[in-house]
């Protein structure tokens, strides 16, 4: 067919036909038939107006930041994560956001930095946890070849905390990190779970421009194997929680979204304040007794391994050299 542009897979390269699964606005929802990742078409991420309303994205506020210091410090895949480095081994987080991680990495005794391209995040966590430029920087994956501070370092550990399924090209950012981690070097990641239970519907913000890519399990070990990493392991969070907190979240969203409406048009009211609403949906959060009826659902669902929210692999990098048209 003259002009024929086939729609490429950007996790394993496959053009034959992808399925179209739904349509989203001006993408297409689209599943690859060869290694099942459900990808947007086209791939292209939001832009810095479409977040500054975004509903993910709030003010930084101080107490929010210490309490996912707090949670990260305390989170069992972070903390067996921090053992497999060395002493005084070197980390790397891209999309670092605030820095939380790469603060808890430094108290561990690692040498850590993060990367983010949100120059507010990086500024507040350089206030809030006490780093330097050195540490924090403010750029994008690709600036790390142009970064004095990075480009003479090999690190024992790259951490990529939902950040995979955001970027227009997966294969381009591992193949731009792939340097930067020592042969035999361990690169972490977490995303959602494509194949997770999604009893309270699916979170508003599995949407494109927002994530780009959705990911299963098995998809991504295959995707990183392309790319000369093996498996070492994976976890996946079981809580039945993750199902309510779905429904709720996306309740709160569309009642920001109405507030955002009823700013730019003040003839449209709003019927529910907006601390009504989060309290109406979190309530139940913060009963210990609701967290502890639902620990026997849990348990079942982490023994047959049917996840609920994320999951987080971590892979280690072949120490020989891969082909480079992976």
């Amino acid at each position: 067919m003259n002009g024929f542009n086939p729609i490429i897979c950007p996790s394993c390269g496959n053009d034959e036909k992808n399925v179209v699964l739904q349509t989203w606005g001006k993408y297409e929802i689209r599943e690859c038939p060869q290694c099942q990742l459900i990808f947007s078409w086209p791939m292209i991420p939001g832009d810095l107006e479409f977040y500054q309303k975004y509903p993910v994205y709030d003010n930084p506020n101080i107490q929010v930041s210490k309490n996912a210091y707090l949670a990260i410090a305390k989170k069992k895949f972070n903390r067996r994560l921090l053992q497999m480095v060395p002493p005084q081994g070197k980390m790397l987080d891209i999309g670092c956001g605030n820095g939380a991680w790469v603060k808890v990495a430094m108290e561990a005794g690692i040498d850590a930095w993060g990367i983010d391209m949100n120059e507010q995040s990086i500024n507040f966590g350089r206030k809030v946890y006490m780093l330097d430029d050195t540490r924090l920087l403010i750029g994008r994956v690709e600036d790390l070849y142009q970064d004095h501070k990075l480009t003479s370092q090999l690190f024992d550990l790259i951490t990529l905390f939902e950040v995979i399924e955001h970027v227009a090209d997966p294969s381009a950012l591992i193949r731009t990190l792939t340097p930067f981690l020592k042969p035999g070097g361990f690169l972490a990641l977490s995303c959602p779970n494509e194949a997770r239970i999604q009893w309270g519907g699916r979170i508003f913000a599995d949407y494109p421009p927002h994530h780009l890519t959705r990911w299963k399990p098995q998809t991504m070990i295959k995707f990183m194997e392309r790319h000369g990493f093996t498996p070492v392991t994976i976890s996946y969070d079981t809580s039945l929680r993750d199902c309510f907190w779905t429904y709720c979240v996306n309740r709160l969203a569309r009642k920001k979204r109405s507030r955002q409406a009823s700013a730019a048009n003040p003839g449209v009211a709003v019927k529910t304040s907006w601390v009504r609403q989060y309290l109406r949906c979190h309530f139940l959060f913060l009963d210990s007794l609701f967290r502890a009826s639902l620990i026997p659902f849990d348990l079942i669902l982490r023994g047959v391994g049917i996840g609920t929210m994320g999951m987080q692999l971590v892979f280690r990098k072949e120490k020989k050299p891969m082909p480079q048209n992976v």
